[in-house]
C-alpha cells in the first residue's frame, strides 16, 4: 500500500476555459509535476491509482424458515464488519492521499465546468474526466497550428527576424495545446528548412544542419532556441545599419504583403 507523507501542499493552477480556447495543455504539464513534487502523482497514474479493494460491509443477518415438517428452523448468515473494517484502516493512507489531490483537482476548476468532476470519487477519475473532454478539442486545435508552423515559408522579401518570432509564437502556442504535438528538434528543422533557400542564406543554413546532425550523434542536441539565435545574430550582422524598430506586432508575411502593395501602387 502506497504511503502519503506529503499532504501538506499548496494549489493546482487554475484551468481555464473560454470556449474554443482553454489552457489545459499548460495546467497538465504544470499539474503533473506539482503532483510529482508533492508525491501525490500516483494516484492518478501506475498501478496504486486504482482504490484498494474494500469489501462491501455486510451486517450479520438472521433468517427464520418453516421446513417441510412444519418446525421453525433459524438461520444465521455471518456478517463482515471486522475485516471490512480492517480493509478501510489498513486503505486509509490511500484514501487520505486520494481525497487530497482529487480536492486540489476540483478546486482547480472553475465553477461553469464542476460538473465534469463533481461526482466522481477518485482523483485519477477527474483527471481522465478532464483529459477526454479538453485532449480532444486541443489536439484538433494544436494539429491546425501545426500545419500553419510546417507551411509558413519565409520567402526573401520577408523580414526574417520578424518571421522567427511568428514561428516562436506558433510553436509556443502549440506547445501550450500539446506538447507531445511536436517536438523541438522537428521545430528547429522546420526552421531550417522554411528559412529563404537563395544564395545569401543557403550557406549558413548548410552549416547549420551539418552542427545540428554532429550533435545529434554525440547526444548533446541543440536546443531550437540556440538555432533561432543563431540565425538572428547572423542577420543582425548584415542588418546592422538598418535601424527599424521589430516592435510592431504585424506578421512578417503581412507585413511583406503590405510592402508588395506598395510597390505596386508606386
Amino acid at each position: 500500500m502506497p504511503n502519503n507523507n506529503n499532504v501538506h501542499c499548496t494549489e493546482l493552477p487554475k484551468l481555464i476555459n473560454k470556449g474554443v480556447n482553454n489552457n489545459y495543455g499548460k495546467w497538465k504539464v504544470q499539474s503533473y509535476h506539482k503532483l510529482r513534487e508533492w508525491d501525490l502523482l500516483k494516484y492518478i497514474k501506475g498501478p496504486d491509482s486504482d482504490p484498494p479493494n474494500i469489501p462491501p460491509l455486510r451486517q450479520q443477518q438472521t433468517y427464520h424458515s418453516v421446513n417441510n415438517d412444519g418446525n421453525v428452523s433459524t438461520t444465521h448468515v455471518l456478517g463482515n464488519a471486522a475485516k471490512h473494517l480492517q480493509a478501510v484502516t489498513a486503505a486509509k493512507p490511500w484514501t487520505d492521499g486520494n481525497n487530497t489531490i482529487l480536492a486540489r483537482i476540483i478546486a482547480s476548476v472553475l465553477a461553469d465546468q464542476l460538473h465534469l468532476v463533481q461526482n466522481v470519487t477518485y482523483a485519477k477519475e477527474a483527471w481522465e474526466s478532464l483529459r477526454s473532454m479538453y485532449q480532444p478539442c486541443n489536439s484538433v486545435h494544436a494539429a491546425t497550428i501545426k500545419g500553419q508552423v510546417m507551411s509558413y515559408q519565409c520567402t526573401p522579401n520577408m523580414d526574417i527576424a520578424q518571421w522567427l518570432s511568428d514561428m516562436q509564437w506558433l510553436f509556443n502556442s502549440l506547445c501550450a495545446l500539446d506538447t507531445l504535438r511536436m517536438t523541438d528538434s522537428e521545430f528547429k528543422l522546420a526552421i531550417l528548412d522554411l528559412m529563404p533557400q537563395d544564395d545569401s542564406w543557403r550557406n549558413f543554413i548548410s552549416n547549420l544542419h551539418d552542427k545540428i546532425m554532429v550533435c545529434d550523434k554525440w547526444q548533446q542536441p541543440i536546443h531550437s532556441a540556440a538555432v533561432v539565435t543563431a540565425i538572428r545574430e547572423e542577420y543582425w550582422y548584415h542588418h546592422c545599419d538598418n535601424h527599424q524598430s521589430m516592435l510592431h506586432i504585424f506578421s512578417a508575411r503581412f507585413d511583406a504583403h503590405k510592402r508588395l502593395l506598395a510597390q505596386k501602387q508606386s
